[in-house]
């Protein structure tokens, strides 16, 4: 690991788009990144992509719960969810987190930048 990336292998088990199920998906994880949020949480957000780069996932890490996302195509930025109730949308150095999906209520979106 010269370059300081990590890499993480995942069964195909969970990645039904590809053909050979014998097969494992490596991952590349890049270095984590600490953003602070209006609303005053840290979020630790860590990238993962295959050499490809048509896999990509984010390990968010906040106080002390720790959720992994899947990419999600979007028009504008990078856009990670689960589509049940958390969505983290990065747009350059800055990200939205949404903590609840469901809900018109706008106070559950916060905006987040990069620790400084």
């Amino acid at each position: 690991m010269k370059s300081g990336k990590m890499i993480l292998a995942l069964p195909l088990v969970f990645m039904v788009a590809l053909a050979n199920a014998n097969d494992d998906i490596v991952l590349v994880a890049e270095p984590a990144q600490t953003y602070v949020c209006q609303d005053g949480k840290s979020v630790t957000a860590q990238y993962f992509n295959n050499t490809e780069k048509t896999i990509s996932l984010v390990k968010l890490t906040m106080a002390t719960e720790a959720r992994f996302l899947p990419s999600i195509v979007s028009g504008s930025g990078s856009r990670y969810t689960d589509e049940r109730d958390i969505e983290w949308w990065l747009k350059g150095d800055e990200a939205s987190l949404n903590y609840d999906l469901h809900s018109d209520d706008a106070s559950k979106t916060t905006l987040c930048s990069i620790k400084p």
